[in-house]
């Protein structure tokens, strides 16, 4: 496998490991993303790691500390990165005991990301909040 190969498989396992609450196999597969782009220089690369470092600390440590960052990022986001941000928040807010603010954010996403994958997963959350345990 190419190194590109092995960090789009990495990143799919890491979100599979993230969803499903395996938090070992999640670390091990941070860990592996970051040494795959350790020596890569550039805005990709810098993405790729924060955002891998994101979903994990999202899904895995549900890191309400997150909520302030997010909030600030979704200002000067558009489109389907908007309505993700949101989605995070959304989920960010639910593990924080915060229903109401939970579903106004997943209210905003919905918009955003229609016809999208993650359609789908925001009506489900919206009908019943606990899918954001695991979505």
């Amino acid at each position: 496998m190419t190194k590109g190969e092995s960090l789009e498989f990495c990143q799919k396992k890491l979100s599979y490991f993230c969803t499903v609450g395996k938090r070992p196999e999640a670390e091990s597969v941070l860990q592996r993303i970051k040494s795959i782009l350790s020596k890569v220089k550039g805005d990709k690369a810098e993405f790729i790691r924060k955002e891998s470092k994101m979903i994990f600390d999202i899904y895995i440590r549900r890191d309400t500390n997150l909520i302030e960052e997010l909030e600030r990022a979704q200002m000067n986001e558009q489109g389907t990165t908007r309505g993700l941000t949101l989605y995070r928040l959304a989920k960010l807010n639910f593990f924080n005991n915060n229903a109401q603010k939970a579903r106004t954010y997943l209210n905003r996403a919905k918009e955003l990301l229609a016809n999208t994958a993650w359609a789908d997963i925001v009506e489900s959350a919206l009908k019943d909040m606990s899918i954001l345990n695991y979505k």
